[in-house]
């Protein structure tokens, strides 16, 4: 358990409990970690990047994307479905167009979820000196 992410030690509280309504904390560590995986696959492509800064000034019609990215429908929408599953970015329909936006809740799971892998302490403490394979 050393190696859990920090968010994540919240479920080591989780107990096993026999029958239907079973929770395991090894379930609920996988959940966790893929979440986090999925959101950095959803921020490792620069055209999703791109995307992202677009909606930055506000909610964006998906065709107003399009131009201004110069992506095809095809391949823009597979880049907003992959922000949308992640939960960066949410949508809504306005006659045959969808409009996206920012999602803040998923844009805060995504700074916790970096924020998680800095050191503990702070950044001006000595490093101690890892003693490996005497």
């Amino acid at each position: 358990m050393a190696n859990i992410l920090p968010v994540l030690r919240y479920t080591a509280v989780t107990y096993r409990v026999d029958g239907p309504d079973s929770l395991h904390v090894a379930d609920t560590l996988t959940a966790g970690l893929e979440r986090q995986a999925a959101l950095f696959h959803a921020l490792s492509d620069p055209r999703r990047l791109t995307i992202l800064s677009h909606l930055q000034a506000g909610e964006q019609c998906v065709c107003h994307l399009q131009e201004a990215i110069d992506l095809g429908q095809s391949l823009l929408s597979f880049h907003l479905k992959t922000l949308r599953e992640a939960g960066l970015v949410v949508c809504r329909r306005e006659g045959r167009w969808m409009h996206y936006r920012l999602a803040p809740a998923g844009l805060a799971a995504a700074h916790d979820a970096i924020a998680a892998l800095r050191p503990a302490g702070t950044a001006s403490a000595p490093r101690t000196p890892v003693v490996c394979c005497d």
